[in-house]
């Protein structure tokens, strides 16, 4: 079944360090965004050298044909870490990169929250391969975000958050070259973030 649907909406803006996200094919230049979603803000982008190419690609945006009908997809479910595996996470997920990761995850988070002030985390891994660590307090965070956006979070919610923004900045990083498991890694998590219950809290904090 396919249907066409009318894009009249999108979005040009210089690409900087607030919405550069991993896995773009330019990491300078400009960002134009389409297809908006009422929940999730904007569903697609593509990133241009320069504004007129991203002007000329934005003028191309008045339909999109022939879209097929979306199959129901298997709900993706997250499975805490046990003890007994915590230790084999990191390595598995980050090899030479895991201290680097779990500390800026950690820095994230103070950076993020205010009410953070320290405490265990718990890991888990996700059924579509991808994986994130939160606070392992049963509480609430007040989350700040860098695009100004202030939300009040689970710690559930708070870890995906603060995963998200640890592996763009790794990814940045390491621009040249960035581990393909970590770029997809921010895509498998953000897949899982869409299902959350908290998606459009921690949307509005990550775009």
């Amino acid at each position: 079944m396919t249907n066409a649907t009318d894009i009249t909406n999108y979005s040009i803006q210089e690409i900087t360090g607030d919405n550069r996200r991993p896995g773009m094919e330019h990491q300078t230049g400009f960002l134009v965004r389409y297809n908006p979603h009422e929940s999730y803000g904007w569903l697609c982008c593509r990133t241009f050298a320069t504004p007129g190419e991203a002007e000329a690609f934005a003028k191309t945006l008045t339909k999109v044909e022939t879209i097929e009908a979306p199959q129901v997809a298997k709900k993706i479910e997250a499975s805490r870490v046990t003890e007994r595996d915590r230790l084999s996470f990191l390595p598995k997920h980050f090899g030479k990169l895991m201290m680097k990761f779990e500390g800026t995850v950690y820095l994230w988070m103070r950076r993020l929250s205010t009410d953070y002030t320290g405490g265990s985390w718990n890991f888990y891994e996700l059924s579509n391969g991808g994986f994130y660590m939160a606070p392992s307090r049963d509480k609430q965070f007040r989350i700040d975000s860098p695009n100004h956006a202030q939300e009040e979070v689970s710690a559930d919610a708070a870890g995906i958050i603060a995963t998200m923004f640890a592996l763009n900045a790794i990814v940045n990083w390491i621009a040249q070259d960035p581990p393909e498991n970590l770029v997809e890694g921010y895509y498998l998590l953000r897949d899982f973030a869409a299902e959350h219950a908290e998606n459009r809290k921690i949307f509005a904090i990550i775009d």
